[in-house]
């Protein structure tokens, strides 16, 4: 257990931590440049994470309706290209959300059969 006069300080440095990462949140020209760096783990660990979270909104139902739905033999390197040409064809979005981005390319390339 904390003392209690510490307790305000924890809860501060918490609060300034929480502050921090929220303001330090990626944009489209933050994941363009790690997309065409030489070796863009980076790039392909973001779009495999925001695959990953979609996956699991859609499996717990909080998805009524798919916004993008991958071919069968769909990869990680196949997403990532899509991604990159995103960026390179619309510079005018680089300032959104790196999350949004990748929704946005998604949606365009691997769009859903009604």
């Amino acid at each position: 257990m904390i003392p209690r006069p510490l307790r305000g300080l924890w809860v501060t440095c918490i609060c300034l931590l929480l502050v921090a990462t929220a303001r330090a949140e990626s944009t489209g020209t933050q994941l363009r440049g790690v997309c065409d760096a030489p070796r863009p783990e980076y790039c392909w660990g973001y779009v495999n994470g925001v695959v990953d979270a979609y996956v699991k909104m859609v499996l717990l139902d909080n998805i009524k309706r798919s916004v993008w739905c991958f071919p069968k033999n769909y990869t990680v390197k196949q997403g990532t290209l899509v991604l990159k040409k995103w960026l390179e064809d619309n510079p005018d979005k680089l300032h959104l959300p790196a999350r949004d981005i990748v929704s946005l390319a998604f949606i365009e390339a691997f769009e859903c059969k009604r």
